[in-house]
């Protein structure tokens, strides 16, 4: 049971887990009732991705480790079927509140000829906060990448996100999707890395969200189940 406490902590589906490991839903629900055993190398990865003590987990008990606790694995709350209504859980997210002096930076990596990116899982760096930073202790910043929504925003170019914004259709958004992976390189080394959407928010329902890319010109579906949260950019222009 402990895998699946762990899971709803995180508030992230079992076709998402599924999809991750390469195995089936129905293979998540038997591990997550005892009715069956992950393998030791699934059973790694699950603890990599729920950020839990594997030997405590093997026992049967849920240890969150590398600075989460239960405060903490409540992430941003799930996506909720009215995008009015979506607040995120501030703090939720390990590192990622602002106070009056700094401002969190998150790195991206881009995913050629892909819709989305990866966004580092916690701060890069620690920012002293810049003149023209929103006045809001839910705003991080962003490092873009890649071309996906020029010329609105330029590659390499810094935005601010609101973890608190109330996205509306037609706001530049941020989707951090359920899906995670580890980049290793001399600026990156040892990074969990989350997969993210960045585009125009178009539409919505109980089942997707459709946004828009503008280079080139695309319209993109994300399963709302795979949206871990959505967080609204904030333009300074």
């Amino acid at each position: 049971m402990v895998l699946r406490a762990a899971r709803l902590r995180w508030k992230i589906s079992q076709q998402a887990i599924a999809d991750r490991l390469s195995v089936t839903r129905t293979a998540v629900g038997l591990w997550e009732t005892d009715r069956n055993a992950p393998s030791t190398e699934n059973l790694i990865s699950i603890c990599q991705l729920y950020h839990i003590d594997l030997e405590a987990a093997s026992r049967g008990e849920l240890k969150f480790v590398n600075g989460y606790d239960d405060y903490h694995a409540t992430l941003d709350g799930a996506f909720s079927e009215t995008v009015d209504r979506k607040r995120s859980e501030v703090g939720s997210q390990h590192g990622l509140i602002a106070d009056d002096d700094v401002v969190p930076l998150y790195m991206t990596v881009a995913a050629p000829e892909m819709d989305y990116f990866f966004i580092t899982e916690r701060p890069s760096l620690m920012l002293g906060r810049p003149a023209d930073a929103p006045k809001s202790e839910s705003i991080y910043m962003l490092a873009i990448m890649d071309s996906k929504m020029e010329p609105d925003y330029k590659k390499l170019s810094m935005v601010y996100v609101d973890a608190r914004g109330v996205p509306r259709i037609g706001d530049d958004v941020i989707i951090r999707a359920a899906d995670f992976d580890r980049f290793s390189g001399s600026n990156l080394n040892a990074f969990d890395m989350q997969k993210c959407y960045f585009g125009r928010l178009e539409k919505y329902d109980p089942e997707h969200l459709t946004i828009a890319h503008t280079n080139p010109r695309s319209v993109i579906r994300i399963a709302s189940q795979q949206a871990m949260s959505i967080h609204k950019v904030v333009r300074t222009d």
